[in-house]
């Protein structure tokens, strides 16, 4: 029974060690900054002048022009809400036409498939590999159009995001 008792405690003290360091593993690094020019010393340091180095960034909330950005305001994963009547689903999108005047969060888009268009649906998020030419992207269409959403996905050649404002349409 002794022998048991401390077979036992020596299996939850190992559990307990294990568990502790991936959990220190796994936290987020610290933000670190990169200047993006040459500084001379006792400068201070002005908008454009330093970036977050190493990784992408998410803002949890919408920040105005000028408002103070908190540690707390940025996150390493984006955080995502279910919308009520919305239907969210996830497709392949180019990279080239992410950002700029191409696909940005919260923007209308519209969904390809065979020259065919579903518009408008709302992209909700872009998650890029460093290397990859294609995205994964998250929209969301009205749940009242679920049917004609399924329809892009019953059969063929799997849909792809495109800018309301691309000429021609899905091509």
């Amino acid at each position: 029974m002794k022998a048991a008792l401390i077979v036992i405690s020596a299996v939850y003290a190992l559990v307990l060690i294990v568990g502790s360091v991936v959990i220190f593993q796994r936290r987020e690094p610290p933000l670190t900054w990169v200047a993006v020019r040459d500084l001379p010393v006792a400068q201070v340091i002005k908008g454009g002048e330093a970036v977050p180095a190493g990784r992408q960034y998410y803002v949890r909330r919408a920040l105005k022009k000028g408002e103070a950005i908190a540690l707390g305001s940025l996150a390493a994963v984006p955080e995502i809400y279910g919308r009520e009547n919305e239907v969210a689903f996830a497709v392949s999108v180019a990279r080239d036409r992410i950002g700029g005047s191409g696909l940005n969060i919260g923007e209308a888009a519209r969904l390809c498939k065979e020259r065919k268009a579903l518009e408008p649906v709302i992209v909700r998020l872009m998650l890029c590999s460093p290397d990859a030419s294609y995205c994964l992207g998250l929209a969301s269409i009205a749940s009242s159009r679920a049917s004609e959403l399924a329809s892009f996905f019953e059969r063929g050649p799997l849909p792809y995001l495109q800018p309301q404002s691309t000429m021609p349409i899905c091509q």
